[in-house]
C-alpha cells in the first residue's frame, strides 16, 4: 500500500515535469507544442455561441472571432480581427473587418495598422515611408473641454538640444495657430481663423483681413529665385508704408533691385491690363492720381493749389497747355483799345518792363503759369504786330507826300 501510494504522488510530479506535444512525438522546444496543417486553425480557446481567440501558424497570428478553414471564416456572428505577423517582412499587422459576419462564413478583413521591420509606423492598409504615416484624414481631439491649455496640437522639439520649441495647433476655439515656445519664444505669431479664413502673420490680435503681415521690423521680405534680397515692404515708426529696396546691406546680404513694375509688361508672367490708382477706386490712366502730386527731394513741399509739384528741372519733348480763358486774337477786333506807342514808350521807361508781363523780381518769386504767359505775350506780339501795321500806314503816308 505504500509503494502505490508512494506511486500516486510520485506520478503527477513526473507528467507535469515533460513536454507536452500535440501532433509532434519530440516537443523539445516548449511544455506545450502544437504541430498541425496549416489548413487549419491549429488552436481555438472560446466556447461554441461566443467570440473566441485563435492561433495559427499561416503566418504567426492570433484571431479573434474567426477561424481558418479553406478561408478565415466567422467563429460567431459579428466583428473579426487579428493580429499578425508577416516572418518574411518583419512587419506586425493590427486587421478588422468593416462588417458583421454571421457564424461560418467567409470574412473580409482589412489591415488598420503597420509596424514594419524598421519600426516605422502606418496607420491603414499602407507600406509607411515614415515614423508614423497615416492614410486619409486624421483628427486630434482637445484633451479637456472648455480648457484652453489642452486644445488639440503637436510640439515640435529643438533638434541641438531635445527641448519643445514651437506648437502647431489649436490656439482657440476657431483659431489654428503656431506658437513658439521655449527660451526665447515670441508666443502666438500666426494663425488661421476657421470661420473667416483670414491668416495673420506677426499678429494674433488682428485678424479682420484676408491677409494681416505685422513686423517689428520688415513685414514682407522680397527674394528671388537665386535667394538674393531685393526688398521689403513695411510701415516705419510714423505709420507709413514703405516699399523698400536693399541696397547690398551686409546683414540682409542681397543686391538692390532694378525696377519696381506696376504694370509690367504683357510678357511678364505676373502682367495685369488694369491702371494703378492712388486715392482713387476707379483709375481711368496706367497711372491715375487723385489728389496732388509732388515730385521732387524730401526737403521739399508741394505747392498750395496746383495738381503737380516738380521740385527741379522738367524735360520733354512736347507740352500741351489748354487755357479755359479768351486766346489774345481781342487784340484784333475793332474796339480793342491800343495803347499809344508814345505811352508804351513811357510805360517802358517807367516800369522796366512790357505793359501786362510781370516783373522779374515778381516772376522769380512766385513762377510762371505757362499757359497764361504765352497768353501775355503773343498779346504783345499782336500789339506789335498793329503798331508795325500804323507804322508802315505812316511810312506810306510820308511817302505819298514826298512824291508829290
Amino acid at each position: 500500500m505504500k509503494k502505490l501510494l508512494l506511486s500516486l504522488f510520485v506520478l503527477p510530479i513526473q507528467l507535469f515535469s515533460q513536454n507536452v506535444g500535440i501532433g509532434t512525438a519530440t516537443p523539445t522546444n516548449g511544455k506545450l507544442i502544437v504541430s498541425g496543417s496549416t489548413a487549419l486553425t491549429q488552436l481555438l480557446i472560446g466556447p461554441t455561441g461566443s467570440a473566441n481567440v485563435s492561433i495559427d501558424v499561416l503566418y504567426p497570428m492570433i484571431g479573434f472571432n474567426n477561424y481558418y478553414n479553406s478561408g478565415y471564416k466567422a467563429w460567431n456572428t459579428g466583428y473579426s480581427g487579428k493580429i499578425v505577423f508577416e516572418d518574411g517582412s518583419g512587419s506586425l499587422l493590427i486587421q478588422n473587418s468593416s462588417a458583421s459576419f454571421a457564424t461560418d462564413a467567409a470574412i473580409s478583413i482589412t489591415t488598420a495598422l503597420v509596424i514594419n521591420k524598421n519600426q516605422l509606423v502606418g496607420i491603414g492598409d499602407i507600406v509607411p515611408a515614415y515614423k508614423l504615416d497615416v492614410a486619409d484624414r486624421m483628427r486630434l481631439r482637445t484633451g479637456i473641454l472648455n480648457n484652453i491649455t489642452t486644445t488639440p496640437g503637436i510640439w515640435y522639439d529643438d533638434y541641438r538640444y531635445g527641448t519643445v520649441r514651437s506648437f502647431a495647433g489649436m490656439q482657440d476655439s476657431i483659431r489654428w495657430g503656431v506658437y513658439g515656445g521655449g527660451s526665447g519664444g515670441v508666443g502666438w505669431m500666426s494663425n488661421f481663423n476657421a470661420k473667416s479664413g483670414n491668416v495673420n502673420f506677426g499678429n494674433t490680435t488682428n485678424d479682420t483681413y484676408r491677409l494681416t503681415l505685422s513686423g517689428k521690423d520688415y513685414a514682407l521680405g522680397l527674394y528671388n529665385e537665386a535667394g538674393n534680397y531685393f526688398g521689403n515692404v513695411t510701415s516705419n515708426a510714423t505709420n507709413d508704408l514703405e516699399i523698400a529696396s536693399s541696397y547690398g546691406s551686409a546683414f540682409l546680404g542681397g543686391f538692390p533691385a532694378t525696377n519696381i513694375l506696376l504694370n509690367p509688361p504683357s510678357s511678364s508672367l505676373f502682367s495685369f491690363p488694369g491702371n494703378v490708382g492712388v486715392n482713387t477706386s476707379t483709375p481711368n490712366a496706367s497711372l491715375h492720381v487723385g489728389g496732388d502730386v509732388y515730385i521732387g527731394t524730401s526737403a521739399g513741399t508741394p505747392a498750395t493749389g496746383y495738381k503737380l509739384s516738380v521740385k527741379g528741372k522738367i524735360i520733354c519733348e512736347e507740352a500741351k497747355v489748354q487755357l479755359s480763358a479768351s486766346w489774345p486774337d481781342y487784340v484784333f477786333a475793332d474796339n480793342y483799345q491800343l495803347m499809344s506807342l508814345d505811352n508804351f514808350e513811357k510805360n517802358i521807361k517807367a516800369l522796366k518792363h512790357l505793359p501786362n508781363i510781370p516783373a522779374a523780381k515778381e516772376m522769380e518769386a512766385n513762377g510762371i503759369e505757362l499757359g497764361d504767359m504765352n497768353r501775355r505775350l503773343l498779346e504783345k506780339v499782336e500789339e506789335l504786330s498793329l503798331y508795325i501795321i500804323q507804322l508802315n500806314n505812316r511810312l506810306k503816308t510820308l511817302e505819298k507826300v514826298a512824291n508829290q
